[in-house]
């Protein structure tokens, strides 16, 4: 189970109405904004959050877990729900350092993108074989070594990107700065990391940045022509797009009553971005078009609600769930024509029963976890010291939208635990 993935339990809409005063920063710059923005093509997410942090290459998704023997790279088979290290080595047992699906990080699993060609990129934030620096890795689909570790340059280490890009051949990052105008605000920076191989492979220059004049909540979404991000004003929330080409672009100013409701903080593996504006007054719920910033579908839920988890629309239908003022979670089917559905599916946390909230839309079903178990968890370090501790383990199903709301029984389970 990939334990550092996992995203800031409160939901966007709790983070923005705490103030966003609590957004970490992970550096202070008092200088501008002022790079020429070089990105041409439009670029995709190449990986999830809460838990999912998967990428996903046609039918296979990718990912780092790990067990008692340490970390490594495994396949999951998206038509029968099989997973297996990855590893094209015949006859290959998995359980010795010569097999190639083992990957040497110091604590930290790295992260897996897939690139166009198939080939993906693994980003290491400390990698064993470049001393415990920020490292990029090119490997095959088959899992065969392309490219070893390149410790990246000076400016990409010390800090954690918010999210993970492509344009099919490079891989971007975003990283959060701040700038300073009677106080910290947020300045992104957006990197383009060489991962082709030859002599550039793993150097990286800025190719775009954008300077905020409001606290703001970087979402990890992209619209294929930028990242949504939501800012708070003095006279409420509105939500923008950070275009490739350096320009911030409003899509829709809220009312101090509403509250954008969308992906989490480090974004989700859903193919379309899913905005939506709730009224915590009234009640009214509002999916937008990114594109416009208009209403094309709304919905009469309570008052007083707030957002658990990332909205989900898959054949016309919003997935979403919600938690109570009290403190009780609750989940909603809605339809096209504004009906609302209670989602009665539920799982097991750590033995807590609630709502069963997809997780993601992969190939026109829904991702859901089955249950969550806190284990024992232990490796050792690069001095042979055995470190130990407690997280969670996630088994996920997928359903079609039919066996979800009839809460069958039936799925596709995922083989594996994360």
């Amino acid at each position: 189970m990939n334990s550092k993935r996992k995203a800031a339990a409160l939901a966007l809409s709790l983070l923005l109405l705490a103030g966003c005063g609590a957004q970490p920063a992970q550096s202070e710059v008092p200088t501008e904004a002022t790079v020429q923005p070089t990105v041409t093509d439009a670029l995709y997410q190449t990986g999830g959050s809460r838990g999912v942090d998967w990428s996903i290459k046609g039918e296979t998704a990718f990912t780092v877990t790990r067990n008692e023997q340490g970390a490594f790279l495994q396949a999951i088979d998206l038509t029968d729900g099989s997973c297996a290290p990855l590893c094209s080595q015949k006859g290959c047992t998995h359980s010795g350092a010569d097999c190639p699906a083992w990957v040497k990080e110091q604590g930290t699993l790295p992260y897996v993108n897939c690139l166009e060609n198939g080939d993906m990129v693994l980003y290491y934030l400390t990698s064993e074989e470049t001393g415990g620096k920020a490292a990029v890795e090119l490997r095959a689909a088959d899992g065969t070594l392309i490219q070893a570790p390149e410790a990246l340059p000076e400016e990409g280490q010390g800090w954690s990107p918010s999210g993970f890009y492509s344009d099919g051949k490079d891989l971007y990052v975003v990283r959060e700065d701040r700038w300073y105008q009677s106080g910290w605000l947020p300045l992104y920076r957006l990197y383009r990391i060489h991962t082709q191989v030859g002599d550039a492979f793993g150097t990286m220059e800025e190719a775009a940045s954008w300077q905020l004049e409001n606290t703001s909540i970087l979402t990890g979404q992209t619209t294929g022509r930028g990242l949504l991000v939501c800012q708070l004003a003095d006279d409420g929330q509105f939500l923008s797009e950070l275009l490739w080409n350096g320009e911030i672009r409003t899509i829709r100013q809220a009312q101090p009553q509403q509250v954008f409701w969308t992906a989490q903080y480090s974004g989700s593996l859903e193919p379309e971005s899913t905005i939506c504006l709730y009224d915590s007054v009234s009640g009214q719920l509002e999916r937008l078009d990114p594109a416009t910033g208009e209403s094309v579908q709304t919905a009469a839920l309570e008052p007083g609600l707030s957002l658990v988890g990332t909205p989900f629309w898959l054949e016309d239908t919003l997935y979403v769930g919600t938690l109570r003022e009290g403190g009780a979670e609750q989940a909603f089917a809605i339809h096209k024509d504004g009906a609302v559905e209670p989602i009665t599916r539920q799982t097991s946390r750590n033995g807590a029963i609630c709502p069963a909230v997809p997780s993601a839309v992969i190939d026109g079903r829904l991702l859901v976890q089955l249950s969550e178990t806190m284990v024992e968890t232990g490796y050792r370090d690069k001095d042979g010291k055995l470190v130990s501790g407690q997280t969670s383990e996630f088994r996920y199903g997928l359903f079609t939208p039919e066996q979800y709301m009839a809460n069958d029984p039936e799925c596709l389970p995922i083989q594996g635990a994360f």
